[in-house]
């Protein structure tokens, strides 16, 4: 196993403990150092632009002509580079806006309604506005806030971009509408839906009831007027939602064993969604180009799949994915890189931008490094990097299966830039996302390639790993963490923090012995298993409600949310019927906890036994 320490400094950052005494060194092999630099210089800008003049005219939206169309030229590419590809005729519950109207005063304004908004009728639904509260910022939720408001019969004004909480809280408070005020003269296509992928039966009771539309900033004050004025608005709404099919494209890079990477991006977008993602999706058949000609090379496979349902149907490929091949996933899914718009005009290139889950941070940090020389951006890290949460965004689809995700590419746009706004949730920040502006003269050659370049060592690196570069003692820091956060007199976390401790000691002990060893081909197999089970174990727990088998709604969740009513129950009184109803269920969260770090113990102490 070759890779290089980071930085103590940044150990401590993590929080993580018990630092590896490994000599530092190079992260990739010579033969692996060899095998990227062949690639890189094979870069086809050549095939790159043919594909974006392919793509760009097309309206990709999920089920429609134009994605058709664009998944006919990826399996028309993928036949003649003689890449074994399939075309997944799916079923999805998606949801197309059509047309959307606000009329204040006489004065029909316009308006976009997000995917599952509830239609109204031909005549829209006619009621005071009341004002409820702010959506806060995209996938974190951060800065919202949810006024203590009755909002029987009203229309609930709420400020911000349209989030799928916000109209499930709207219909407990009563509204029978919701209006959004946008910060910016733009109008995003956005979704509102807080199921994740096609709705089971057990989902159907979620979906939005009430109709949703959003208005401009200027026309929002026309809104805080009627507001003012106690005037009645009129909410127009026009969907079409049922069962659509869409085409997904599968690929397989076959290396010398089943063990994989999971590649891909959502084919879909809004409008010609060029920087979400048409760059990336033409991105995504070059790699799949310079793997499969280099596949006698691979030690491991790669699945590069091509998203649908992503926009309309709240990423009902992926899940379709995680639900149809569940147990392939589960056993031989090593990691998932998942493009999501690299490519963007105006981006930095002097620095690469890195994020992982714990398992994988320091490796991919320390590769970042070697590839580029310079520190790497740590987006989505920086203002804690102590609590590493994967936000439920992005075809985010395998938390429950516990596969961690990483990246190592190019980063977003500065903060100062000027295309940038700040809560802009794709197209690496640009202003454009979302909307008919999403054109191919916001993607910039030179971007693209430099992704597939600094992408291309994390590929390899963790596609012929001998041993997985995973540090589970990481992920036993941020159990640490998450505990730390829940402590309360109230409920007694000692065995849990006992099973921390002794993951903690396990694992530590686990990647000393696996450094220190050059494993023949059968014990590394036998590592590589009890690595993955026990990455898998712990990372749904850490990060899941729902488990295993679901997914969790579409709205931020808290690190080790089995345990997370302990706050609620902190600020609790001890004598209120509440307090009994939390204890009971933090009591089975702490099972659900135990049990998986128990679990996850067992398997990493065979680990162990496999490197003695």
């Amino acid at each position: 196993m070759t890779w290089s320490r980071p930085h103590p400094g940044l150990l401590v950052a993590l929080g993580i403990s018990g630092a590896l005494s490994l000599q530092a060194q190079s992260v990739l092999s010579p033969a692996d150092h060899a095998l990227v630099r062949g690639m890189v210089a094979d870069i086809s800008r050549t095939n790159l632009q043919r594909g974006l003049d392919a793509f760009s005219p097309l309206d990709r939206i999920s089920a429609g002509p134009g994605e058709a169309t664009a998944a006919k030229y990826l399996t028309n590419e993928l036949t003649k580079l003689g890449i074994p590809h399939r075309v997944h005729p799916l079923r999805l519950f998606l949801s197309w806006p059509v047309k959307a109207t606000l009329t204040v005063g006489g004065t029909a304004l316009r308006a976009v309604t997000p995917s599952f908004s509830a239609s109204t009728p031909a005549a829209g639904i006619t009621a005071v506005p009341i004002l409820f509260g702010n959506s806060g910022h995209p996938f974190t939720g951060e800065g919202r806030s949810e006024l203590a408001v009755d909002a029987r019969g009203k229309v609930a004004v709420i400020e911000g971009l349209i989030e799928p909480q916000d109209a499930e809280a709207a219909e407990r408070a009563g509204a029978v509408a919701v209006v959004h005020l946008n910060t910016t003269e733009l109008l995003h296509e956005m979704i509102a839906s807080a199921v994740w992928g096609t709705p089971g039966v057990e989902d159907l009771g979620r979906l939005p009831k009430i109709p949703i539309v959003s208005v401009t900033k200027t026309d929002g004050l026309a809104v805080r007027a009627a507001i003012a004025a106690g005037s009645p608005v009129t909410v127009y709404a026009e969907l079409s939602t049922g069962w659509k099919e869409a085409p997904m494209v599968v690929a397989e890079i076959r290396g010398s064993s089943d063990e994989f990477v999971l590649l891909s991006s959502h084919l879909d977008a809004w409008y010609t969604g060029m920087t979400d993602t048409g760059g990336s999706n033409i991105a995504l058949l070059e790699f799949a180009r310079l793997l499969h000609q280099r596949r006698g090379q691979l030690k491991r496979s790669v699945w590069v799949v091509w998203w649908v349902g992503h926009s309309t149907g709240r990423y009902a490929g992926s899940t379709w994915l995680a639900d149809t091949y569940w147990h392939e996933l589960d056993t031989k899914c090593v990691g998932y890189v998942n493009l999501d718009g690299p490519g963007t005009k105006g981006v930095p290139l002097d620095r690469a931008s890195v994020w992982a889950w714990p398992e994988l941070f320091e490796w991919v940090d320390a590769l970042a490094r070697e590839v580029t020389g310079t520190e790497p951006i740590r987006e989505y890290l920086s203002e804690n990097p102590k609590r590493i949460r994967p936000p439920r965004a992005g075809d985010s689809s395998f938390q429950g299966l516990g596969i961690p995700e990483y990246s190592l590419g190019v980063a977003e746009l500065a903060p100062n830039h000027p295309d940038r706004l700040p809560y802009v949730g794709g197209s690496q920040g640009g202003w454009w996302w979302h909307t008919k502006d999403d054109t191919v003269d916001k993607l910039d050659m030179n971007v693209i390639v430099k992704d597939i370049e600094w992408r291309l060592p994390s590929l390899v690196g963790l596609l012929n790993a001998s041993v997985l570069p995973y540090r589970l003692s990481n992920t036993a820091a941020q159990y640490r963490a998450a505990l730390d956060e829940y402590a309360t007199d109230r409920f007694d976390l000692a065995t849990t923090r006992a099973l921390v401790d002794q993951l903690q000691q396990t694992a530590t002990e686990t990647e000393r012995r696996l450094a220190r060893r050059s494993l023949t081909p059968a014990q590394s197999s036998r590592a590589n298993a009890a690595l993955l089970r026990a990455s898998h174990l712990l990372n749904a727990t850490l990060y899941t409600s729902a488990g295993r088998y679901l997914q969790d709604p579409a709205f931020p969740q808290p690190l080790l949310p089995a345990l997370a009513t302990l706050k609620e129950l902190a600020a609790t009184p001890a004598a209120s019927e509440r307090s009994g109803f939390l204890q009971a269920t933090a009591l089975r969260g702490q099972n659900r906890v135990n049990d998986t770090l128990r679990q996850a113990i067992e398997v990493l102490r065979g680990a162990v036994s496999t490197a003695r």
